[in-house]
């Protein structure tokens, strides 16, 4: 991802608050549904960190953390 961009997998030990966060707004809350307390999202991240289906992502532009995204793998048929 070319600067000022960037994307790193998510920590559940230090981006499950900021995440909680962002989840707990309005406008997330709607679409996401997950209005979920930090100490369920890091057990979330951390079970998807640990299996081998999807990874999470939190995204920054000029170095401030501004989103999250889940990456799936697709199904083999």
């Amino acid at each position: 991802m070319p600067s000022p961009y960037a994307f790193r997998l998510a920590d559940p030990d230090t981006d499950a608050e900021m995440i909680a966060e962002w989840m707990s707004r309005p406008h997330l809350a709607r679409a996401w549904e997950r209005v979920w307390p930090a100490s369920r999202w890091q057990r979330y991240l951390r079970a998807q960190l640990d299996g081998n289906y999807s990874r999470p992502f939190v995204g920054s532009l000029d170095g401030q953390y501004h989103g999250y995204l889940e990456l799936y793998w697709a199904a083999k048929i």
